[in-house]
């Protein structure tokens, strides 16, 4: 017969070098399991809001609600 699975099994894990990720925007987004930090998610959010409507997925009205939330904390050039 073969051995036990049990034996076959190694405990041994390689760690993987955690750098950060970037996405299709030029956003660098820490690790998976590091914070992403108060400014970050944030502007992630709001860059939900924009690609959301982008695809019409809100009311007009809903919409403006969600641009004067926005407009409250991005600053404008």
């Amino acid at each position: 017969m073969s051995e036990p699975v049990e034996q076959n099994i190694k405990e041994e894990i390689t760690p993987v070098e955690s750098k950060p990720v970037e996405t299709k925007r030029g956003i660098e987004l820490p690790p998976p399991g590091k914070p992403l930090g108060q400014q970050l998610a944030l502007e992630l959010l709001c860059r939900a809001v924009h690609l959301a409507q982008s695809r019409g997925a809100y009311k007009l009205e809903e919409a403006s609600v969600f641009l004067r939330a926005i407009n409250e904390f991005t600053v404008k050039n």
